[in-house]
Parts: structure tokens; sequence; C-alpha cells
């Protein structure tokens, strides 16, 4: 994929969090669509490149449902103004919704984005979000970040798996099936 080309791709995977699936203590990505950095180092201030659209999974500290059948997860974006958590909901700039799944359960996942440059000068487009089948985001909004302005690459990837901030305590085991990706 390659960030403004204006063209649309939809990425779909069904997903499984084991039935011990601990919640981490850190934010935990199942999902991302990444876009490296040009260089090994950036300036201070923004650090741009990284995850621009993800799944995370909901850190300890911030969950409402303490069910310990149930993990929380948001759909984040990250762009020049969107790049931290704070409280892991839609008060987050890098939010576009939070949600709950069952531990054991198959769910699937769908996103719909079209990378283009906006009016403003910024980076974004489209994103649709929909989980079994149910729309959940349909907005454009800013995402990752202009080749011209940062010092990122043009080129994304799509990553499943987990990825997470270095944590030693826990047990988080995911699954995945049925990967289609269109462009």
């Amino acid at each position: 994929m390659r960030i403004g080309d204006g063209r649309t791709t939809k990425i779909s995977f069904d997903m499984k969090l084991d039935r011990n699936y601990d919640t981490p203590l850190h934010a935990l990505l199942h999902f991302q669509i990444f876009q490296p950095q040009s260089v090994a180092k950036t300036g201070a201030g923004n650090r741009p490149g990284g995850p621009v659209i993800a799944l995370n999974i909901v850190p300890r500290s911030k969950r409402r449902n303490l069910s310990p059948d149930i993990q929380e997860f948001v759909i984040a974006i990250r762009n020049p103004d969107a790049q931290k958590f704070v409280w892991f909901d839609t008060r987050d700039n890098t939010v576009l919704y939070r949600g709950a799944i069952q531990k054991g359960a198959w769910n699937t996942y769908t996103f719909q984005i079209t990378s283009s440059p906006l009016r403003d000068g910024g980076m974004g487009g489209r994103v649709i979000f929909l989980m079994n089948k149910q729309k959940k985001v349909d907005k454009v909004v800013h995402w990752g970040f202009s080749p011209k302005n940062y010092n990122v690459l043009d080129t994304m990837s799509i990553e499943l798996g987990a990825y997470r901030t270095p944590d030693k305590s826990g047990h988080q085991t995911v699954f995945f099936d049925n990967l289609l990706i269109e462009r």
C-alpha cells in the first residue's frame, strides 16, 4: 500500500483471543497498518510513522468491564495531531471506536480504507470499520504522515500478531483466520 495514492484497500480477518488471555499492563496491538520512518532517528517533537491504523487492546488500568470473560479494544489512528492514549476512548484524538469482545469467541474485523491528501494539506481519508458485518465507523479522518512533510516512507504494510510495550507479566494468545486483502 502507498499512503496518499487514493486507492481503497479492504482488509478482513477473523480473530479470537484465547480463553486464558490476560489483560496486558500496556496497550497491545493485534492488527496494524504500519508506516515506517525513512531513517532510524527523528527530531524532537512529533514521532512520525508507526502504526497509523490499529486494533489495540485496552490496558488493565483503563478497563471499564472487569469481567474475566470480556476484553476491551479500541480502533485507533495516528497522525501528527493524534499520537498518544490517555483515556483509551473517543476523548483521545487517536481513538475512532471502543468495543468489547468475548474471550474464546471468533469475531470478524473488516477495514476499508482510502488514503488521500486532504484539503488542509494533511494525510488521511475514509476509514470504515465493521465488526461481524456491523458498521461501527465510517469517517473521513486524518491518519498517517505525509512523506513530503515528515521523515517517513510512502509505503505501508499490514501486520497481524501481538505487538506491545515489553511486559513480563501476563499471558496473551491470539488466533487469526480468513485473512483477506483486496485492492
